[in-house]
């Protein structure tokens, strides 16, 4: 189940979600879609909290934020390129943002994932 690492690294691990998504994309019977659906659910009220927080400093950089998932892993991250800017600090500004929307919405967070991992419980019984 989801776990947090602490208030400063603004991550939430799932023991066994690597080796879970590894086995979905062998069964080929759709759990792998699945599960990178859930866990775009799970992150998804970080993406838009960042977003609100973002806009007003800089709207364009509010609408690159993307939820990525990859084995192992569902991240909020920045999909613009690049850029120099008027402001030496706004990369740290955004993370900042990222890790205090994480931070308000872990709980959330953590709720999505168990009613997720439940919900593909059920699913992955019901098909056996």
């Amino acid at each position: 189940m989801p776990r947090r690492t602490g208030a400063v690294d603004a991550t939430i691990k799932v023991n066994g979600l690597r080796e879970l998504q590894r086995d979905a994309k062998k069964a080929e019977d759709g759990t792998d879609k699945e599960i990178r659906e859930g866990l775009k659910k799970a992150a998804d009220p970080v993406l838009q909290d960042w977003r609100r927080q973002l806009s007003p400093i800089h709207e364009k950089s509010a609408s690159k934020l993307r939820i990525r998932v990859r084995t192992g892993s569902a991240l909020v991250a920045q999909s613009a390129r690049k850029t120099t800017g008027d402001h030496p600090e706004f990369a740290t500004l955004q993370i900042k943002q990222g890790e205090s929307a994480l931070e308000r919405h872990s709980d959330e967070v953590e709720r999505i994932l168990e009613r997720e991992v439940d919900d593909l419980a059920d699913t992955v019984e019901g098909r056996i």
